[in-house]
């Protein structure tokens, strides 16, 4: 059943992806019929299958991308924007609250991104190829 929300999840976050490639054909005149966006998305998805599973830290690198590319957009850069728009008083709790989940946010971030950098370096160290 977690394989479902997985592909689900995958299929949604590679739609800029399977865009652009429609664009790039629509381009050099090719028709984007069902047939060919079952191909060649499933050309892609078993291309990008066989990088994750050939690279044994994958799942650390993808940690890593996650730590750095969303936690700041979805965790503390919105308490940042709220306080540089709004301009709250000090005195105010609203404005210690955003600066407490700032600082928290930031730590686990930076956290993340160690903690998966650690896990790359750990899992690369004796990676061989199909072996």
């Amino acid at each position: 059943m977690v394989v479902f929300h997985v592909l689900g999840s995958y299929q949604v976050c590679q739609m800029p992806v399977f865009d652009m490639i429609e664009t790039l054909m629509a381009k050099h005149g090719v028709r984007c019929t069902r047939i060919f966006r079952l191909i060649y998305r499933s050309v892609y998805v078993c291309l990008t299958v066989f990088i994750a599973c050939t690279i044994p830290f994958f799942g650390d690198l993808m940690g890593f991308i996650g730590a750095v590319g969303t936690g700041p957009t979805t965790f503390w850069l919105p308490s940042v924007i709220w306080l540089v728009i709004k301009k709250p008083s000090w005195r105010r709790w609203d404005f210690w609250a955003s600066w407490v989940i700032i600082i928290i946010c930031v730590a686990v971030t930076f956290l993340g991104a160690i903690g998966a950098l650690r896990g790359i370096s750990v899992d690369a160290s004796g990676y061989k190829f199909y072996q």
